[in-house]
């Protein structure tokens, strides 16, 4: 950050962005910063006006970011919140037309098993009265048939 005295960085004043992105504040580092220079570490935190310009300092640029990250509708949250709930919808899709599908299948299985069954009965039918037309005699049952 700019200052009338120089640049300046957070970190002077105390205030460390943490790999998670969390802020951390030394207390420690913040009160001898302000010791020795109030007004840069003023100018750091909340800027200054220099020609009738606003100078951001940290707190101008974290504003910023946060109100254009909450900004409705084309904020970066509500862009991401929109796009997660799209995700959504056609996962959810994608889930309900396999559902169909399967019931589909199942149902065509079960009708080809119903007709298995059914041959099966048939053939059984069949077999049975082709050995009660050969009863005892050792005609074959297929020239008794024809």
């Amino acid at each position: 950050v700019n200052t009338k005295k120089g640049p300046g960085r957070l970190g002077d004043v105390g205030v460390q962005f943490q790999r998670d992105g969390l802020l951390t504040f030394e207390n420690e580092k913040f009160e001898n910063f302000i010791e020795n220079d109030y007004l840069k570490a003023a100018q750091i935190l909340t800027g200054y006006f220099e020609n009738g310009q606003k100078v951001n300092g940290f707190v101008d640029n974290l504003e910023n970011v946060v109100n254009s990250a909450l900004q409705n509708p084309s904020g970066t949250l509500f862009t991401r919140n929109r796009g997660f709930e799209s995700n959504i919808r056609d996962i959810d899709r994608r889930v309900e037309n396999k559902q169909r599908q399967l019931e589909r299948k199942e149902e065509n299985l079960k009708q080809k098993f119903a007709r298995l069954e059914e041959t099966m009965a048939r053939i059984r039918t069949q077999g049975s009265g082709l050995a009660g037309l050969q009863g005892g005699s050792a005609v074959n049952p297929v020239q008794q048939l024809g």
